[in-house]
């Protein structure tokens, strides 16, 4: 006789066997739900309306035996399950006007666990190598500000520039052009020259008052030829290292093209 499970094997010779050797040892790992008619037919109707725990009391069997169940025979018995109708217009929403708005648009709904799974238009185009070589060039130089400006990515502001400094690179970039006055001084002789940059605001402490400055850097190259005599070996070499990694990340006319982000930056 034919295994009455799948119904291509014959069953095992053993007199009480119920299936064949494949669908037995199946059947030992995943019990089959076994539910009447009349169960079925419930479970049907009252699908994703309730829990497993609550819907298995009312047709009156086991969570388990009703969730092995419905995945045989392809019941979706979640109720947490977002409407099909609703993930649509939840993307549709979210490709034109973005998390936050869409979040304020939906608020009873997990937009992230939508978007994440069904959005197919991205919301923001990747960086090119180039566009992450001209950010790099403004590192410690220009505000994040004025980089979203320069960049104009669509649909991308200040939060794109920080989200793509600390993803792509792991630090903000402030001391990846020069040193910070404060750091500078104390290695390099006075008359290192510095350059203001709208990085980011200082503050002068005075009582208890203080007052913003804008941040002053010396650049690689120049703390390099300035270097005091004191310092330690090592300390010169890793200075002369990032020295000509700015060489090189500006080009052969690094000082000019230093001054142009500057004077940009001022503009």
């Amino acid at each position: 006789m034919k295994c009455p499970r799948c119904k291509k094997r014959p069953k095992q010779k053993h007199w009480n066997a119920k299936w064949c050797i494949k669908c037995a040892a199946e059947l030992r790992k995943r019990p089959a739900g076994k539910l009447t008619r009349a169960q079925q037919q419930t479970v049907r109707r009252l699908a994703g309306r309730m829990f497993i725990k609550e819907l298995a009391k009312v047709v009156g069997t086991s969570d388990s035996s009703l969730d092995r169940w419905a995945k045989q025979n392809g019941v979706n018995i979640n109720a947490l399950k977002t409407p099909d109708a609703l993930v649509k217009e939840v993307c549709e929403y979210y490709a034109d006007h973005g998390k936050l708005k869409t979040q304020k648009r939906f608020p009873h709904v997990r937009i992230r666990s939508i978007v994440e799974r069904f959005a197919t238009k991205p919301r923001q185009v990747r960086w090119t190598a180039d566009q992450l070589h001209e950010l790099v060039k403004m590192a410690g130089l220009v505000s994040f500000s004025r980089q979203a400006d320069h960049f104009a990515r669509p649909g991308a502001h200040v939060g794109s520039i920080k989200s793509v400094w600390m993803k792509r690179f792991g630090t903000s970039g402030g001391h990846i052009n020069g040193l910070s006055h404060n750091v500078a001084r104390q290695y390099v002789k006075r008359s290192c020259p510095y350059y203001e940059t709208d990085f980011w605001e200082t503050r002068i402490y005075g009582g208890r008052d203080y007052a913003a400055s804008r941040r002053r850097i010396a650049l690689w190259v120049d703390v390099a030829d300035h270097l005091e005599d004191h310092v330690p070996a090592h300390l010169a070499a890793a200075i002369q290292a990032m020295a000509k990694f700015q060489r090189w990340l500006h080009g052969r006319k690094y000082r000019s093209s230093i001054q142009t982000i500057l004077e940009g930056a001022e503009a």
